[in-house]
């Protein structure tokens, strides 16, 4: 006999298209407040739901000294550049004809970075921070990367074609773009509990990417924002990338098993899903060049389409390929040069994706 350990999960029938809103609100002292609420239609023949964006009517903070945060519209931020440091916080929010609230929420004082350093092995570059013992935060915290980096196209665009034929480019020629800046912020939270670690932690390991990565090719410079965090929404962004992280199968938690701290005023029965946070962030950057970088052989054959005859050339460049360079193939009977085309964005890095204009971080 097989039993199942899946907790059981009983449909309600009677309602299939039950409304359940999930939210996500910020408040960084210091900076502003932002606030994002989703209504969750739960259908029995849809698995997962389906999410639509819910009617915000009016939303803001307050503190526990009466002082009202108020965004310029129900879909804008909130300044929270006075707001003092020593106070609790709440989030109301008006949807749908309810009111909506949380508790009023202390921030924990920020993680004091020591260091944030990078160091390589053979195959990757790691990312390393430091931080100070702080009894007072309880030992959690969360921590947020952004990284901007500096590279190049996989081929340098020597070549383009005109309808006509193939020819040489420029070496400054602007047409196609060979540097390029990119940016990406890491999508969720690292959760760090250092409760274990004595005197605070040294080198956590919190990021790494392969030494052939185009990170190393030129410039890069990644950021950490730490902000501490208390345990009970430790264990709710924990739980909410652990139901991520499984999908939606007879495994995945139940979306009621993921506490949040946000509740209705008018039916405090009604299940809310989401969590806000008063935050109060230290922040650090580190800085490579391109010494880690290990090069990628590009030069096998597996990289090109070879076009001996010029007749394909029209074709290939209609379907963004442009050729990359003139080489001799090993069989003398062959004609006497062969192009070797790829697709753009292997010599165009703004076709891959790049960005022209170096981005910064945010705020």
């Amino acid at each position: 006999m097989a039993f199942s350990c899946v907790y059981p999960y009983e449909v309600n029938l009677q309602s299939p298209d039950e409304q359940i809103l999930v939210v996500d609100g910020n408040i960084v002292l210091g900076r502003e407040a932002s606030l994002s609420v989703l209504s969750m239609k739960s259908m029995r023949d849809t698995p997962g739901g389906s999410y639509s964006r819910a009617n915000v009517e009016d939303w803001w903070v307050e503190d526990d000294a009466g002082t009202q945060y108020k965004p310029a519209s129900a879909y804008g931020t909130v300044s929270m550049k006075t707001a003092p440091e020593g106070r609790g916080y709440r989030m109301v929010m008006k949807i749908e004809g309810k009111t909506y609230s949380t508790p009023f929420l202390q921030p924990l004082p920020a993680p004091e970075i020591k260091a944030l350093e990078l160091w390589a092995d053979d195959e990757q570059v790691h990312v390393g921070i430091s931080l100070e013992d702080k009894p007072e935060a309880f030992g959690y915290s969360a921590i947020t990367l952004e990284e901007i980096w500096e590279f190049h196209a996989q081929f340098k665009p020597e070549y383009d074609y005109n309808g006509i034929g193939v020819y040489e480019l420029e070496p400054d020629d602007p047409s196609i773009h060979y540097w390029c800046w990119a940016k990406t912020t890491s999508p969720s939270e690292l959760v760090l509990d250092y409760s274990q670690y004595g005197g605070g932690v040294d080198q956590f390991a919190i990021h790494a990417f392969p030494r052939e990565d185009n990170r190393n090719h030129k410039n890069y410079t990644i950021k950490a924002s730490v902000r501490s965090i208390s345990r009970d929404e430790a264990v709710y962004l924990k739980n909410l990338d652990n139901k991520a992280a499984q999908g939606n199968n007879l495994f995945s938690p139940n979306p009621g098993e993921v506490p949040g701290n946000v509740f209705c005023e008018d039916d405090p029965s009604e299940q809310v899903l989401g969590y806000v946070s008063v935050k109060a962030y230290s922040a650090r950057t580190a800085h490579i060049g391109n010494q880690y970088l290990l090069e990628e052989e590009m030069d096998d054959n597996r990289w090109f389409t070879n076009l001996p005859y010029a007749d394909w050339y029209e074709y290939y460049y209609e379907r963004n390929w442009r050729p990359v360079r003139f080489y001799m193939p090993d069989d003398a009977d062959g004609p006497g040069k062969v192009m070797g085309w790829v697709e753009r964005r292997c010599v165009d890095c703004e076709f891959a994706g790049g960005l022209l204009k170096k981005p910064e971080f945010d705020d």
